[in-house]
């Protein structure tokens, strides 16, 4: 069988690897041209049957690639960047790949040039990468090929070397063929040796001992430490990357029915689970529904510094651990503004019923020294957002008396001149509410739990801040 000739232009040496280890594995010489103007230089003394573009590259594209299908070479393009319409319409562009990692699409457009493909993907396999806060779940299962697991090497790669995960949990599931799996998954774990990440930012979890023994043969592998559960893996990893204001598990990651090993918490410091219970699927819509989006569990608290001794007393005692997170974030926001106006003369008004986040509201302004009024229900807010006049008013969306959007419908009608800037606050995650409100004169829409950083921010704006 005669050797498939590819050439590549690109200068990113992980799509490189990338490149070199996947035509190694299908039996494709691969040229690599670095000086894209002498390119066809090197393309007339190579003769490849088709060439990759990648379009991150600092070039004259409709030039350069104008040149080269004017000699009848066919192009794939690869790449974060988005060609033109005009780029893409050109002769013997055979398309554009933006997931450039995808061994399938690299097959089938290959295949287009030489008659048959390198690789057809299995249906029968589980594979899912989902990221939080910086922590990386992959799931994998089922019929696994080795281009997948190369696929997901680099895509690992890519993650860990930008900085977008720090930590990476491995949930295992069966294996249809995991008798010939060993060579794929010790190619996959490549992306130790290539980041040079601390073993120790991995975890896996699997109930199959030939996962096991791969993993307790190698002597870089054996260093993953296999968890318990998978809260007990991400309760770790977040311990290891994450800073303390960032600690908790977002709702989306909680497993239905899964044992948990500790007492859960909401963000405000109350306890929701206890050691040795489960969430079933009705417990969790039913937190979503009350506003929370993120849970804590028993080691959390502990590491923001709220004792565990007296569970009632975490309960009631939310400022603790409201105050610990505030002091745990960065707060270069929360200097700008005080550094860079003089806020005491600004009036804030909170229309919100949780004590929860007013009190967490109350703590970070008056760290900050901005005045600010409470109101618990929709009426009162709007009673003193006329009485008062405030500069900004921070807004709930499910109020008792009038919720939100009747709010700011009457507070429209009466105040014609001189509104107040209003952010609403809330957990209703509806991109056509978001929009409805944005329409009706808000300012910015943020997500509970609050992200106090992200608030100072707005309020920077709002108040005009120049840091």
């Amino acid at each position: 069988m005669q050797i498939v000739k590819i050439a590549v232009i690109d200068e990113n040496e992980i799509n490189m690897l990338f490149f070199r280890e996947l035509f190694s594995r299908w039996n494709v010489e691969l040229n690599v041209i670095h000086d894209v103007e002498n390119s066809l230089i090197r393309l007339n003394i190579i003769k490849p049957k088709l060439l990759l573009v990648s379009t991150d590259l600092n070039i004259d594209y409709l030039k350069t690639l104008t040149f080269i299908v004017n000699r009848n070479y066919p192009i794939i393009l690869y790449g974060e960047a988005k060609p033109s319409e005009t780029i893409t319409k050109l002769p013997r562009i055979l398309g554009y790949i933006d997931n450039k990692f995808n061994v399938s699409l690299y097959s089938k457009l290959i295949s287009k040039v030489v008659g048959s493909e390198f690789f057809v993907e299995t249906k029968n396999q589980h594979i899912e990468l989902v990221i939080n806060d910086k922590i990386a779940v992959l799931e994998i299962g089922g019929h696994i090929s080795w281009e997948k697991m190369h696929e997901l090497k680099y895509k690992l790669i890519e993650l860990f070397k930008n900085d977008v995960i720090g930590g990476l949990l491995i949930i295992f599931h069966e294996f249809e063929n995991i008798e010939s799996v060993k060579d794929s998954i010790l190619h996959f774990f490549g992306f130790l040796e290539y980041t040079k990440i601390d073993p120790y930012v991995v975890k896996y979890l699997s109930m199959n001992k030939n996962i096991d023994e791969i993993i307790k043969e190698d002597e870089l592998l054996k260093k993953i430490e296999k968890a318990e559960s998978y809260a007990d893996a991400f309760t770790k990893l977040q311990s290891l990357i994450l800073d303390k204001s960032k600690l908790g598990m977002d709702i989306d990651f909680l497993r239905p029915e899964s044992k948990l090993l500790e007492d859960v918490y909401d963000e405000y410091g109350n306890l929701i689970k206890k050691a040795g219970e489960v969430f079933s699927k009705d417990d969790i819509k039913n937190i979503k529904s009350r506003g929370i989006s993120r849970i804590y569990h028993a080691r959390d608290l502990s590491a923001l510094g709220v004792s565990l001794n007296n569970i009632q007393s975490i309960k009631n005692s939310i400022e603790d651990v409201i105050i610990k997170q505030v002091e745990y974030s960065n707060d270069s926001e929360n200097k700008k503004v005080e550094m860079h106006m003089g806020v005491s003369n600004k009036l804030v008004l909170i229309v919100e019923d949780d004590p929860g986040v007013q009190k967490l509201l109350s703590v970070v302004f008056d760290k900050i020294k901005i005045k600010y009024k409470i109101a618990s229900n929709g009426d009162d807010g709007l009673k003193m957002a006329i009485s008062y006049n405030p500069d900004l008013i921070l807004l709930d969306l499910m109020l008792p008396g009038l919720n939100g959007v009747q709010f700011i419908k009457k507070y429209n009608e009466i105040r014609k001149k001189g509104r107040a800037s209003i952010v609403v606050i809330s957990g209703v995650n509806r991109p056509d509410v978001i929009k409805t409100l944005l329409q009706m004169g808000v300012k910015d829409y943020l997500l509970k739990p609050l992200d106090i950083n992200v608030l100072m921010s707005r309020i920077s704006k709002i108040f005009n801040v120049n840091g």
